[in-house]
């Protein structure tokens, strides 16, 4: 009977919590994370924003380094975190160069984008100081241990490809019953992430469309990921330019529904979320013009600010957001309290926070 697999389940998951185990691996966004717990096995995401507000660094915060610095610090817990980045947009040491720059940041408090790591400004050379940091044997350890947990691959474009690298991996790291198809983990605390960025880049199979190669990696490789191999299939899919337009009531106001990232605004294949569990999406705004957001004064925060919305929810509540500090350059994501926008204390914040940046 299938109640029997779900009461197992539940009481499984309780005497695991009774002892101080976590089912999911938590955010540190305070209050998002009260209504989405965080990385949950058997879960199915989409990430989505216009192009150029934030999706990818929202995608990497959440299912990358949030992960990865959660477990390095909790390593008595039975959880691990496994990554595999399915990268179309950028090459792998690209990657890695924004896994310096927020690294650098978190820890060092030094706020470096990738372009200035590379020195390719005219008027400017990299720091002797954060070269000595990025060269240090701390600063390496870090690397080393972020590749072995993260791995990025941008040679693989095809959703047939990335099925086959998944499958591969599943095989390697468990058992499939060739009769019942049920899959057997070595590692049942092994969370493994599957992120995709992003979906529109896709390489259609021979003889497929993009539409196709789209609708085919979410709803057939997605959803075997998830229910399956009990994977986290993440992928990255941005607004298109026609929900991205401004449109007004007849006083001449910004109707903020209609240009807020939607299911309905999604760019190229709007099905992909049918199937998933979340659907998050990330609003910009100030690139709307708009003065005033949620009670922010968006003169006075301009491009540091950022809504984190969840669009869709299965397992619980939707339709909720959080107003966001967001600095770009190094991945870094820090909710803002209700209490200090209507104090007005968050003005004072951020330009503090922007005064420490020094590129």
């Amino acid at each position: 009977m299938i109640y029997r697999k779900v009461l197992d389940n539940i009481t499984r998951n309780r005497e695991r919590r009774l002892t101080g185990e976590l089912i999911a691996i938590p955010w540190s966004l305070g209050n998002f994370s009260r209504i989405v717990p965080g990385v949950e096995q058997g879960k199915f995401v989409l990430v989505s924003a216009t192009p150029k507000a934030g999706k990818t660094q929202l995608c990497d915060f959440l299912f990358v380094y949030e992960p990865f610095e959660w477990y390095l610090k909790n390593k008595n817990h039975h959880i691990k975190p496994r990554v595999l980045y399915f990268s179309l947009e950028m090459s792998k040491e690209s990657k890695i160069f924004q896994a310096i720059s927020y690294k650098l940041n978190k820890d060092y408090n030094i706020v470096i984008s990738p372009q200035h790591l590379k020195s390719t400004f005219q008027n400017y050379i990299l720091d002797k100081q954060v070269y000595d940091i990025i060269n240090s044997t701390e600063f390496k350890i870090w690397l080393n241990e972020f590749e072995s947990n993260v791995t990025f691959i941008d040679n693989i474009r095809s959703p047939n490809e990335i099925y086959d690298y998944v499958l591969n991996y599943a095989l390697k790291h468990g058992r499939l019953n060739e009769e019942t198809k049920e899959y057997t983990p070595d590692n049942p605390d092994e969370y493994v992430i599957i992120i995709l960025d992003h979906m529109s880049l896709l390489s259609p199979d021979k003889g497929s469309s993009l539409f196709e190669a789209m609708y085919n990696y979410s709803a057939y490789k997605c959803l075997e990921f998830r229910d399956k191999f009990n994977y986290i299939p993440v992928v990255v899919q941005q607004q298109s330019a026609e929900s991205s337009k401004q449109q007004f009531t007849y006083k001449g106001d910004s109707i903020i529904e209609k240009i807020r990232p939607s299911p309905d605004g999604l760019a190229d294949m709007r099905l992909s979320a049918r199937d998933v569990n979340l659907m998050i999406s990330l609003f910009n705004p100030t690139s709307f013009r708009l003065p005033e957001y949620e009670g922010i004064d968006l003169g006075k925060i301009g491009r540091w600010h950022r809504e984190l919305y969840l669009n869709l929810n299965r397992d619980g509540l939707s339709d909720v957001s959080v107003q966001l500090f967001f600095n770009g350059a190094c991945n870094e994501f820090i909710e803002i309290p209700r209490k200090m926008i209507e104090d007005e204390s968050v003005y004072g914040f951020v330009e503090n926070k922007v005064k420490s940046i020094k590129i």
